[in-house]
């Protein structure tokens, strides 16, 4: 809006341009103080009327002013006759029109609006007579109270129990493993293996057979266990490991060639016994003289299945120890020297002592004695 004053100074300034004619030039030397005393004032009173009523000029009925500051609701009091309308806020998120105050106005806080809807996420605030259950009392769950009493279950009697009529087990009597059955025959070990008091590896062992090695057997089993006559008594070898064929004898590594440079004849002899001879024979070339069959008395010798290898001293020793060692190769079931005995039946046992026949030879300490399957 222009101003009055400034208004009027244009006004001089059109008529002082409109002075340029010749015609005008004379009647403007004579008007000019009255112009200037009083056009030019009432040219500038109309022009801040003008003014003034522009600026007081009435909003039409319908109208909303926003309020820049507060944004709130002005009375605007009766116009023409009519009430005006409230004025009414303006929509959030559009930036209000800045008014010059001396007061700062306090920042309100800019909202941004997302085009994205955003998903509350945030668990609801317990309200205070909200109870929430501890672990404690989990197991523990309140019922709400009924204005309808509950009906009191009435108590069934429970029927007496029924006694089992199913008899206790007996216990199963203990069994004398130490009986001996019948003696049914010879068998003869596959391997290497323990002679138990017992059908079980839970029991004793009594001693070890050697591969090769024969034992009586009974006709008493147990579990897949068969009875042997251990010396006196009975004992438990794993069926498995016994054969009632004899098995052929291996020599790997001995000589059991025949050798001539001994005395002694082995007519009457079994082939075992023979192949023994011929390895001993091989083995100690100091032996000169090695004794074989003899008749009576129920013996190995009375059945060909023993000899008596004439040595004493220290070299008696080594022989008998060598035929201990090759047991199993051999098939050697008994080694007597010194009144001393190993047999393949308790060779866990080592060697034990005899007791005294009398005399050097009966002894066995001019010889040793060597029985075999």
């Amino acid at each position: 809006m222009t101003s009055p004053r400034r208004a009027a100074t244009e006004q001089v300034e059109v008529i002082t341009l409109d002075s340029d004619s010749p015609r005008r030039a004379a009647g403007a030397g004579a008007l000019w103080p009255f112009v200037r005393r009083t056009i030019a004032p009432a040219a500038l009173v109309g022009v801040l009327a003008v003014s003034t009523v522009l600026t007081f000029v009435p909003v039409d009925a319908g109208t909303s002013v926003a309020d820049p500051l507060h944004q709130a609701e002005v009375e605007l009091g009766v116009s023409r006759s009519r009430e005006r309308e409230p004025i009414k806020d303006l929509p959030t998120g559009h930036p209000s029109p800045t008014a010059v105050s001396s007061i700062a106005p306090v920042p309100s806080p800019s909202v941004v609006p997302s085009t994205t809807p955003t998903v509350a996420t945030a668990s609801p605030t317990p309200s205070p007579d909200t109870v929430t259950p501890s672990p404690s009392s989990a197991a523990e769950t309140p019922v709400a109270a009924s204005a309808v009493p509950a009906e009191t279950a009435e108590a069934t009697p429970s029927e007496p129990p029924v006694e089992s009529t199913t008899p206790a087990p007996e216990p199963t009597p203990e069994v004398d493993w130490s009986v001996l059955g019948a003696q049914t025959g010879t068998v003869w070990a596959t391997a290497s293996v323990n002679v138990r008091t017992g059908p079980g590896t839970q029991h004793d062992v009594v001693t070890t057979l050697r591969s090769g090695d024969d034992v009586t057997a009974t006709d008493t089993t147990a579990d897949g266990w068969q009875q042997v006559v251990v010396g006196d008594g009975a004992g438990w070898v794993k069926g498995t490991y016994l054969d009632d064929e004899e098995p052929e004898a291996t020599t790997s590594g001995i000589n059991t060639s025949a050798c001539s440079s001994v005395s002694g004849s082995t007519s009457g002899m079994t082939a075992n016994a023979i192949q023994v001879r011929n390895a001993v024979c091989n083995a100690f070339p100091n032996v000169s003289s090695i004794g074989g069959y003899r008749s009576g008395g129920g013996s190995y010798h009375s059945s060909g299945r023993a000899i008596d290898v004439m040595i004493s001293g220290e070299a008696g020793w080594e022989i008998a120890r060598w035929a201990r060692a090759n047991a199993g190769q051999l098939g050697v079931i008994e080694v007597i020297y010194s009144q001393q005995i190993w047999t393949s039946q308790r060779s866990g046992d080592g060697w034990r002592s005899m007791s005294d026949r009398g005399s050097a030879s009966a002894n066995h300490y001019d010889h040793v004695h060597i029985s075999v399957r």
